[in-house]
């Protein structure tokens, strides 16, 4: 369940939806703590930043419930004035991006809001 104070209960039905498709949910901290590959990391003070070979030709920084690359997290810790990369963060980095880039997230306002 999406630990951000303050989120209706569709947006948190939505963000748990994306944890189900990303496969964290219900691992470690929920899928808070996961890092790409299925590694756990404990400390949300800042995002892991580590780099994991998937296959031969690509690698990636995905970590937490939503496996937020590094580099996007870095932004929206600096754009969204984030404490760190705790649940609350990572959830509130999800919701931004959604807002942002969702087309589903759209369809949940628009239908599920009401």
């Amino acid at each position: 369940m999406a630990r951000l104070a303050g989120l209706s209960k569709n947006m948190s039905a939505f963000l748990d939806m994306i944890a189900v498709s990303e496969g964290t949910k219900n691992i470690g901290d929920d899928g808070y703590n996961v890092i790409v590959g299925g590694a756990l990391f404990h400390d949300y003070s800042h995002h892991p930043g580590v780099l994991v070979k998937l296959r031969k030709n690509l690698s990636s920084t995905a970590a937490g419930r939503y496996q937020i690359l590094e580099r996007y997290a870095k932004a929206y810790i600096k754009e969204l004035k984030l404490p760190d990369f705790s649940p609350s963060s990572q959830d509130r980095s999800e919701e931004h991006t959604s807002e942002l880039q969702s087309p589903m997230y759209l369809v949940c306002r628009l239908l599920l809001e009401k």
